[in-house]
């Protein structure tokens, strides 16, 4: 399906979004993302520092999955990053990292306004129906659905926080508790036996939590040890070998 190439005009400031429509997805460019936020925000880090909008770029792009990236030479080969575009999920995860009033303000233009136009009538600003219209009622339940998708994402990032602490818990507990190892037994952390291998920060801790339920049912120990001033928790190798296995059999 060919392509439609539409440009968004945010209404707080003006500034133009480049996107593309393909297959009732939209796509967005990142830059221009990017620049926005970065004007409404008085300042881009903690320590009061502005980060150049490339490296800003690049940053948030690997902070993506593959699937959530879309590269378009052919929009402007003067600077790279205007090139990259990302998919609705992929700009939702970035602009949900950001909590500032400006930011909170461009979700609610891309959830209540941007969004439902373009899945609707594929373009935005949305044509002018009357009231009571069977389009506008389809256009209030489809407002409906996105408030619904974000309530779930709140609970799942909920969720996820609280998995992650029962596992720092446990794992707290079965260090506490072990005995000095057997001589010849290989302790190793997640990272070094995955080397090359993990995707993402989510994987490494599935594994860790595999391995921390393989200790306490099967009675091995892990270790806390110091590594580049940071605490990491290693366990015997086969206890490694053991939850990657269990974990490619699910």
């Amino acid at each position: 399906m060919t392509d439609t190439n539409l440009i968004l005009s945010y209404p707080e400031n003006g500034k133009n979004i480049r996107t593309i429509y393909r297959n009732e997805e939209v796509f967005f460019c990142l830059a221009d993302v990017v620049q926005i936020l970065a004007e409404q925000n008085t300042k881009l880090a903690a320590d009061e520092k502005k980060q150049g909008l490339g490296g800003l770029t690049k940053a948030l792009l690997d902070s993506l999955d593959p699937d959530e990236k879309y590269f378009v030479p052919e929009i402007n080969l003067t600077h790279l990053q205007d090139s990259q575009f990302v998919s609705q999920p992929g700009l939702f995860r970035i602009i949900l990292r950001d909590n500032s009033p400006a930011c909170k303000k461009f979700q609610r233009w891309v959830f209540h306004d941007v969004l439902p136009s373009l899945q609707k009538f594929g373009t935005y600003p949305p044509p002018s129906v009357p009231q009571g219209s069977d389009v506008k009622k389809a256009v209030m339940l489809l407002l409906d659905e996105i408030e619904e998708r974000e309530r779930l994402e709140r609970e799942t990032r909920e969720r996820f926080l609280v998995t992650e602490r029962k596992l720092n818990e446990l794992s707290e507990r079965l260090s506490e508790t072990e005995s000095q190892p057997a001589y010849g037994i290989v302790y190793m952390s997640v990272e070094r036996h995955s080397e090359g291998e993990l995707r993402d920060a989510r994987e490494l801790q599935h594994i860790q939590g595999w391995c921390i339920k393989i200790c306490a049912e099967e009675g091995y120990s892990s270790r806390k040890v110091i590594v580049d001033g940071k605490e990491c928790i290693t366990f015997p190798e086969i206890v490694l070998t053991k939850a990657k296995k269990q974990i490619a059999e699910i």
